[in-house]
């Protein structure tokens, strides 16, 4: 793990010092994702790997933490995932969650208004 870091570090500062000033938005974004899977790998050969959490799933307690609820028009979406604010991480024997990945909530409009539940999530869920 550590000569992983070391090599992150140096990578980091070669590719820093060599960046020309006109590059474009999107290679930025696409360097600074080489580096992220770079530290996942480094987390996986420890033990740690990304919890998957997709856009549209549901919530699920324990495994996501919500940031934010955010309103959607269609109930279908009502509870579930509408952003990853940041991931979270499981290890990999035994599938502990080390950090639950925070999330945006989907809420439908319908819901709130009745002030009912919604049928994905209960005000537990999302305080919790």
């Amino acid at each position: 793990m550590i000569i992983d870091l070391c090599r992150l570090r140096n990578d980091l500062l070669r590719q820093a010092s060599t960046l020309p000033t006109e590059l474009a938005t999107t290679r930025y974004s696409e360097l600074l994702r080489s580096y992220a899977d770079s530290v996942g790998e480094s987390l996986e050969r420890c033990g740690i790997a990304v919890l998957p959490t997709e856009i549209g799933s549901p919530f699920v307690p324990g495994r996501q933490q919500v940031a934010q609820v955010v309103d959607v028009a269609d109930i279908e979406l009502d509870g579930t995932v509408t952003e990853v604010v940041r991931d979270g991480y499981v290890e990999v024997d035994g599938g502990k969650v080390v950090s639950p990945a925070r999330i945006k909530l989907g809420r439908a409009q319908s819901v709130k208004e009745s002030g009912g539940e919604s049928p994905n999530t209960t005000k537990e869920n999302i305080d919790g």
